[in-house]
């Protein structure tokens, strides 16, 4: 009985350790602020002003939050965004590549 309680517990403490491995390698996004601050970077070096002038980031902040449903597809966006290096990059990561 004793062997039985040991693999059982093993069996646990893999599928705990691979739920963590799985939340920290694919269901965690980027931090809404660094996306939105790359996004601001990235319409600086574009358009050339000042990132005020270009881009109201705590607008952007509040937009990005995370959904209730979909984090799959959100957190893949939020990736995205932050690869992408110019505006074009951008409006490739919103019609989802």
């Amino acid at each position: 009985m004793k062997t039985v309680l040991k693999i059982l517990g093993a069996l646990v403490g893999l599928v705990v350790v691979a739920a963590v491995v799985f939340w920290a390698g694919w269901l965690r996004a980027p931090a809404p602020e660094a996306v939105c601050e790359h996004m601001g970077e990235l319409a600086t070096k574009e358009t050339g002003a000042s990132a005020q002038k270009v881009w109201d980031q705590a607008a952007c902040v509040k937009r990005m939050q995370p959904p209730e449903f979909g984090r799959l597809k959100y957190v893949k966006q939020m990736k995205c965004i932050v690869g992408a290096e110019s505006m074009d990059g951008l409006k490739s990561c919103e019609r989802g590549g």
